[in-house]
């Protein structure tokens, strides 16, 4: 695994903490890139469920965004394709579920209100 240094892209040891040359904490790509790949599979999971309710579409909505929002300051990212393509799949599915509720509260309106006539 390549290790590199977020502040000046110096290649590190495995093992070191700091950057010789810039003595900033390391951080390596594969890292930010493996962050993304996994947040972006946690909302999938979170929209995809059979039974994924209104609120879990809007958390997993949130972390998309958020994600997609780090992959485009990020110029290496690998993965931005796929982020976007699951935040509007995403965005299509909140659409979806709140049609449904919105049709299913005037059905529940107009049939109270036809009890209420009878």
């Amino acid at each position: 695994m390549f290790l590199a240094c977020a502040a000046c892209d110096k290649s590190l040891n495995y093992d070191s903490k700091r950057c010789s040359a810039c003595k900033v904490r390391y951080c390596s790509k594969e890292c930010h890139d493996t962050t993304l790949k996994c947040r972006r599979l946690y909302a999938k999971s979170l929209y995809l469920a059979d039974a994924a309710s209104q609120d879990d579409v809007a958390k997993a909505t949130t972390i998309l965004e958020d994600v997609a929002r780090t992959a485009r300051r990020r110029a290496s990212c690998e993965c931005a394709d796929r982020i976007h393509t699951s935040l509007a799949e995403a965005h299509e599915k909140l659409a979806s579920l709140q049609r449904t509720r919105r049709r299913s509260t005037r059905t529940q309106a107009a049939l109270e209100a036809a009890v209420l006539a009878m």
